[in-house]
């Protein structure tokens, strides 16, 4: 048996094998290799332009998609903008209608503001005239009340004469008839005026009647014209009021007075109001309607 001394000088002295060309072609055709395009041979010694082929085209199909991709959101950007643009549009064109609705409203709003005012004015028209006629017929009743106290004046001169003659009472009867007499008139002036002045509050207030009589006191010149002549109670209550030269209103009792107030607070606008009877005298029974008109006054072709 061999020892391993013998064994590697044996095989230093193993012939060397000779190279020759065939058997590098030989080993290179029995190597195979996968390649792109299901080829099997690695050709290593062809043009440049052949072993870089398929290098070449993948980075053409990159730079291809890249380019697709630029062009791609180039438009979508292009679309973001008009898209923008379209809701500013959409935006502005809102603002328009709702401009164009509020100034629809507006002159709507206006036009009925002017019909109002046009109804106003005729309201106001109107109500001059009533005034006007009211005043007459205020100016009438007045020289009839002169007239009646001129009457009891002299009558009372002859009373005085012809008193102690007179055994059956015919002077104080006449008297009597003057009195009452004057004292309606003055009690259908008054009704009269409350009635204008409660028409004209209705007028300034949205065709609503004042709550109450001591809301016209801006209307009426003083609480007297609250009292019925035959109302001596409250009658001598406003003359000491207005001697104390202050404000009489102030301390005048709410609805205080001879007169009943039958409309606080009425919603009626005209032609309605004008019919209504307002104020009614507790005295006289005499009835003040909304428009000035007296039920029950003295008829004109009467004389004192």
């Amino acid at each position: 048996m061999k020892t391993e001394s013998e064994i590697e000088n044996f095989l230093r002295r193993a012939p060397k094998p000779e190279q020759t060309p065939q058997l590098a072609r030989s080993l290179k055709a029995a190597i195979q290799l996968p390649i792109a395009g299901g080829r099997t041979d690695l050709d290593l010694e062809g043009p440049l332009w052949r072993r870089w082929f398929s290098g070449l085209a993948y980075a053409i199909l990159i730079l291809g998609c890249v380019v697709v991709l630029a062009v791609q959101t180039s438009h979508l950007n292009e679309l973001i903008q008009q898209n923008e643009q379209l809701r500013e549009q959409i935006a502005l064109a809102q603002e328009a209608a709702e401009a164009h609705e509020l100034a629809l409203t507006k002159s709507q709003s206006t036009a009925r503001e002017i019909a109002q005012l046009q109804r106003d004015a005729a309201e106001a028209d109107r109500l001059a005239e009533v005034l006007a006629r009211l005043r007459a017929q205020i100016d009438a009743l007045n020289a009839q009340a002169k007239d009646l106290e001129a009457l009891l004046a002299t009558a009372q001169e002859k009373e005085r004469v012809i008193a102690p003659y007179d055994f059956f009472g015919a002077s104080d009867s006449a008297l009597a008839k003057a009195r009452e007499k004057a004292a309606s008139i003055r009690c259908i002036n008054n009704l009269k005026q409350i009635g204008l002045a409660i028409r004209i509050w209705a007028t300034e207030h949205d065709e609503t009647t004042p709550p109450n009589l001591n809301a016209l006191a801006g209307s009426l010149p003083a609480p007297i014209n609250l009292c019925c002549p035959e109302d001596k109670v409250n009658s001598r209550l406003a003359e000491s009021l207005s001697a104390t030269g202050r404000d009489p209103w102030t301390g005048w009792p709410l609805n205080g007075g001879s007169y009943e107030y039958l409309t606080p607070g009425l919603r009626a606008g005209f032609p309605e109001l004008p019919g209504t009877v307002v104020v009614r005298c507790r005295i006289h029974g005499h009835k003040g309607m909304g428009d000035g008109a007296v039920l029950g006054e003295i008829p004109r072709n009467e004389t004192p």
